[in-house]
């Protein structure tokens, strides 16, 4: 099981041609799972998430402050 998580402008699920979900600017987690993981493998991971989510908004706050410094 492997995490990526991708600033993106906008990103959307579609379903059997239907869109089911959508979000504008923001963070987009894409997970990979195969059938030998298991319930730990998958806690582990959501436990994960609040690291990723505390880096990524580190990321995005720097990135604000240097575009202002460019500005």
């Amino acid at each position: 099981m492997s995490a990526v998580v991708q600033r993106v402008p906008s990103a959307g699920l579609e379903v059997a041609g239907r869109v089911v979900s959508e979000i504008g600017p923001g963070l987009l987690v894409l997970i990979g799972i195969n059938e030998s993981n298991t319930d730990a493998d998958a806690d582990y991971m959501y436990a994960r998430m609040p690291v990723a989510s505390h880096l990524c908004s580190s990321l995005f706050q720097e990135f604000a402050y240097r575009s202002n410094l460019l500005s």
